[in-house]
């Protein structure tokens, strides 16, 4: 009898897993949770999650037992809090070629449990394991206002415009009291297109304001790395591409790439925020995947592994002023979570080692994250129905 039971438990286990449905309460034992807060690692900790939020994380508790409660032993591995995209165009991107459920799909199996749609004005309906998304309305005039007096600034484009030789100021702000590194900067690896005192000139003054930046490097590479795109996007960017000069190409793109990590070493330099965004989706630009890609080049350009992972984690839910709900791995914040096979602090491509995602208190292992991948890329690459062509063949 003993055994059955046990074995009911473990079956029951299994099945919270694979389901949609919310158990009332999560426990994950044995974990070591990465602090995006200060930085540094809580080393076998348990996390009690009940009804969707974090009730506590400590060292030692005293566990439920029942129908009701689901426990997972971590085994030692590394739980981060869901990764966000604060750069989403989810309005255009499914207009177009994405299928809305798929491409939703695609972020949670990712990780990336929380989007910042920059097209949308109203929050769409969402199912039980879609990513929180947040909405900011459509992108203003690049006139609107100073850079430096916006909440936030997406993309480097406009950046580079405004310090650009060709653009001219009325009253350029002198530079006082310039220190090494920002001589270093100022004077190092000059461009024929940029004024790089004017630039310096300007993350002064974001820095100053506050002013949020998404640099969305990965939208400036343009390598692809996903496969899952959907058919007509890939048949168009394969007519684009054909008898294209690939080695110009490939030339360029590392051109403007450490253009680009210039620019975010100097800025970081300065003082700005950052907030780690992708500019997707896109045919090249796939839900999910490319902002891990992003924390990678944001590492390249000079971050360690603790600032980039804060830039998708804890700056987000700063920048958003919901830190009390979103960003870290505490008490009465929402359980949107991570669980990782390696520490992301070491090396930050361990945060693609993705062994389950928690969802508002629901548990996806990597199994259920790989079914819901298979899903998605049918929904984006529908099989054709090769009875009814038959049917209508025979029929004409």
């Amino acid at each position: 009898m003993r055994r059955a039971c046990l074995g009911l438990l473990l079956c029951s286990s299994f099945l919270w897993a694979g389901s949609a449905q919310k158990p009332t309460e999560l426990v994950i034992t044995n974990v070591n949770v990465v602090d995006t807060r200060y930085g540094g690692i809580q080393p076998n900790m348990t996390v009690i999650i009940r009804n969707g939020v974090i009730s506590s994380v400590t060292k030692v508790a005293i566990l439920n037992t029942g129908p009701h409660v689901q426990i997972l032993n971590a085994d030692g591995r590394y739980l981060i809090p869901g990764l966000w995209d604060m750069n989403a165009h989810l309005a255009n991107a499914t207009a177009e070629s994405w299928d809305r459920d798929a491409l939703l799909t695609l972020y949670t199996s990712n990780g990336v449990t929380g989007v910042l749609d920059l097209d949308s004005t109203e929050k769409a309906s969402a199912r039980l394991l879609d990513p929180e998304i947040m909405v900011a309305g459509p992108a203003r005039p690049i006139a609107a206002s100073p850079l430096f007096e916006r909440h936030s600034v997406a993309g480097l484009n406009e950046v580079l415009v405004a310090c650009s030789y060709a653009v001219q100021e009325s009253e350029p702000l002198p530079l006082e009291h310039p220190d090494m590194l920002t001589q270093s900067w100022i004077t190092a690896e000059p461009d024929e297109r940029y004024d790089r005192k004017k630039a310096w000139e300007l993350f002064l003054k974001m820095s100053d304001h506050a002013t949020w930046m998404v640099p969305s490097l990965i939208s400036l590479q343009g390598f692809p790395e996903a496969p899952i795109v959907p058919r007509d996007m890939v048949l168009a960017r394969a007519s684009v591409l054909d008898g294209a000069d690939t080695h110009i190409g490939e030339m360029q793109a590392s051109t403007d790439a450490m253009l680009a990590f210039n620019w975010v070493s100097g800025m970081r330099r300065a003082g700005v925020q950052f907030l780690a965004g992708t500019n997707g989706p896109g045919a090249d630009l796939m839900p999910g995947s490319s902002l891990h890609q992003e924390l990678e080049l944001l590492v390249a350009s000079g971050f360690n592994p603790l600032q980039a992972l804060q830039t998708a984690t804890f700056n987000p839910a700063l920048s958003m002023a919901k830190l009390d709900k979103y960003g870290v791995v505490e008490a009465n914040h929402i359980a949107n979570l991570v669980l990782l096979e390696a520490n992301p602090l070491a090396e930050i491509r361990n945060a693609r080692k993705i062994v389950g995602v928690v969802v508002r208190g629901v548990y996806l292992s990597r199994a259920d994250l790989d079914a819901m991948l298979a899903k998605a890329e049918q929904q984006l690459h529908p099989q054709p129905d090769t009875a009814r062509a038959g049917e209508l063949k025979a029929n004409p």
